[in-house]
This record gives C-alpha cells, structure tokens and sequence, in this order.
C-alpha cells in the first residue's frame, strides 16, 4: 500500500487528486475557453475542474448604485451542469467602504441595481454574496458554493460566465477586482 500526502495542496487540488483527474491538453475533449486570465482544466470528457484564474482588471465607479462584471469564461457549446464553484476574490480600492454583492452569472450585470438579485441571470451560477469593503484590500472566498442554475442550456449558443458585482458605491473611483475562480461542472451532450 503506498501513502500519499495531501499536505501544502489547497483544497481544489487535494479533490482533484482524490478523484484521480487529470489535467487536461488543448486537445481535450469538450473544453471551455478563458476570457479573462488563464484557465488550467482537469478531468476527462464529461466531468470538469475549471480553475480560472482572473488577471486583474479595474471598473471605474461613480457615486450611484451600479453593477458591472466581466466575462471570464466560455463554456462549450452543449448541455453543461454546474455542480459547484469556489471564489476567492480581492476587490480593492482607495477609499470605498461600500459592502455590496459578488456572484457568478450567465449574462453580465449591467445598469442601477444595488444587488445582483433583481435579474436572475446576472447570478444563476453563483448567487450573490456580501463583499468586502474594498477599501480593507480583503479577499472574499466562498468555498463550495452550490450552483443555482444547475442544467445550462447552450445547445444553440454556448453559455458565457460573467464575474458579477453590484453596491451602492459612494465615492467616484477605480475598484480593482482579482482572484479564482473554480467550476465543477459536466458536460451533458450537444443536442
């Protein structure tokens, strides 16, 4: 019997090795893209580990309940399940103490909303959670986070992610975001 040690691995990386997956090449099957940062893939043809990591991006912010995110990934075109996510994601800024919302959504969040809660789309793979004040330079990580949406139809279109925030920001300035992303997910089938 051989011993294996899971020590100084993070928590995706130690399932991932319990499980037995293994990363996959651009020649794996059923891949999705990265549109944001980079994207290291594990798992075989139906079962997916999506760790996307974000490169740091800044969203001006004006004194007024605003939402905005940024797409970071591109699921294949197909029948996807999301299982579950894990966000560990810094927003920092210079001043804002404003405490708002962090989610994962198939349609980027967009106009005067304070929450991510008022259209389903802008968190039906993660719903929204409270930030922290950016101006703490504080990380903010959900670990094991069930998916909302479950079943994502993108049999005739493939379905985007969007990293999805929303307060009522008080100060007029930059909020840097930054972070990881992790998806477990299946892919079902192209119909």
């Amino acid at each position: 019997m051989t011993n294996v040690s899971y020590i100084g691995l993070s928590p995706v990386e130690k399932e991932v090795a319990l499980k037995g997956l293994i990363p996959l090449g651009s020649n794996g099957a059923n891949l999705g893209a990265v549109a944001n940062g980079t994207v290291v893939e594990y798992g075989d043809k139906y079962s997916h580990v999506s760790v996307i990591t974000v490169t740091e991006f800044a969203q001006a912010v004006a004194a007024a309940s605003l939402g905005f995110g940024k797409k970071i990934y591109d699921f294949p075109e197909g029948l996807v399940k999301c299982k579950r996510a894990v966000l560990d994601v810094t927003m920092t800024a210079a001043t804002s103490t404003d405490v708002g919302e962090i989610g994962l959504g198939t349609v980027v969040a967009v106009g005067a909303v304070a929450t991510l809660g008022g259209t389903a789309t802008f968190e039906d793979i993660v719903d929204g959670f409270a930030n922290t004040a950016p101006a703490s330079g504080g990380g903010d990580t959900q670990a094991g986070k069930e998916c909302e949406a479950g079943q994502l139809d993108g049999t005739s279109t493939a379905k985007d992610l969007f990293l999805n925030f929303a307060a009522a920001w008080t100060p007029t300035e930059d909020v840097t975001i930054s972070g990881t992303v992790t998806l477990f997910w299946d892919y079902l089938g192209d119909f």
